[in-house]
């Protein structure tokens, strides 16, 4: 391997680190965490892992199973929520609307990849309910480890120096049983 050469002008130097990012890449197994470290102060650094092979891992663990295991699975969850039901609450540890968008993202996964990776406004047209409430009810999901959301985000080829290197892109969720 030849030792690297300093590139010509701003476009250059952007190819060259896209590139090297790409090799980077390639060698860590792409989807590598920064867990525990912290990238700045930018949310879409602080919070976020690249997109790539790790989640396609995690989504055929997770998220690759034959509709009747999901119907199963379904089930056992809400059977598992209602019986933690409160005294005097109409409902156990899940509403109705909370075990509608929990079966909209069941529904929603590929079965053959698992890849469940829609927007927000994606899957509140599926669910039928407002942002608040879908926010809301992935954070009790995720609070209640039946879901596990991943910020994602990818790199921008050919940005101007100074400007952002990544952008976010749609969070990742991977499906599990309480």
């Amino acid at each position: 391997m030849s030792a690297p050469t300093k590139p010509a002008g701003l476009a250059a130097a952007n190819q060259a680190r896209a590139e090297h990012h790409t090799v980077r890449s390639l060698i860590k197994g792409v989807g590598f965490s920064f867990e525990g470290k912290r990238r700045g102060s930018c949310a879409v650094l602080a919070t976020s892992r690249l997109a790539g092979e790790a989640e396609l891992r995690n989504w055929r663990h997770h998220n690759v199973f034959p509709r009747v295991e999901k119907e199963e699975r379904l089930q056992q969850i809400f059977a598992w929520a209602d019986e933690h039901k409160a005294k005097g609450r109409p409902w156990g540890l899940l509403s109705p609307k909370e075990k509608v968008i929990l079966q909209v993202l069941h529904d929603a996964r590929d079965y053959r990849t698992g890849r469940l990776d829609f927007a927000y406004s994606q899957i509140c047209a599926m669910a039928k309910c407002c942002t608040q409430t879908l926010s809301a009810a992935i954070k009790k999901f995720e609070r209640l480890h039946l879901v596990e959301k991943w910020r994602r985000m990818v790199p921008i080829v050919g940005g101007e120096l100074g400007s952002a290197r990544n952008t976010q892109i749609n969070n990742a969720y991977f499906l599990k049983l309480p």
